[in-house]
């Protein structure tokens, strides 16, 4: 079994220890990892090593990747044992539509959802999908 499958194994003993509305301000083993406000954080695909982490301080999980992509099963499975909510709307460069950010947008509005942390492979997705709900809240690219 390799390595990263038994890290995501590791979790399904986690116990989920979520503080209210609140994501950590850095969180190590998360390329791209950015707090943009309390319950919301952005990044990469984590690191095994950071799952634990994750499961400690989300209450969801919005995945951006396709199921073909490496890991996504086997992060599926671990979040969702570790009693976190996972969701996923994959989405690339030729599918990617109003329809997908209205899906993320969604979970986002749900009170009960926070803190929620959205990945997908690079955060590049990530960057895609939050400059259309930036753009749909009014905001600027200065704003940014």
């Amino acid at each position: 079994m390799r390595s990263s499958t038994t890290s995501f194994l590791a979790l399904l003993a986690l116990p989920v220890c979520v503080a209210a509305g609140e994501a950590p301000a850095s969180l190590d083993g998360l390329p791209g990892y950015k707090l943009l406000r309390p319950g919301l954080a952005v990044g990469g695909v984590p690191a095994a090593a950071a799952l634990p982490e994750i499961a400690k301080s989300f209450r969801t999980v919005i995945d951006l990747r396709t199921d073909r992509e490496e890991g996504v099963a086997d992060e599926r499975a671990a979040l969702a044992a570790a009693g976190l909510r996972y969701v996923s709307v994959p989405l690339t460069s030729d599918s990617f539509s109003s329809a997908d950010v209205d899906r993320v947008a969604a979970v986002l509005g749900e009170a009960q959802a926070a803190p929620v942390l959205l990945h997908c492979h690079s955060s590049n997705r990530v960057g895609g999908v939050m400059a259309v709900l930036s753009h749909r809240e009014g905001q600027t690219l200065d704003a940014w």
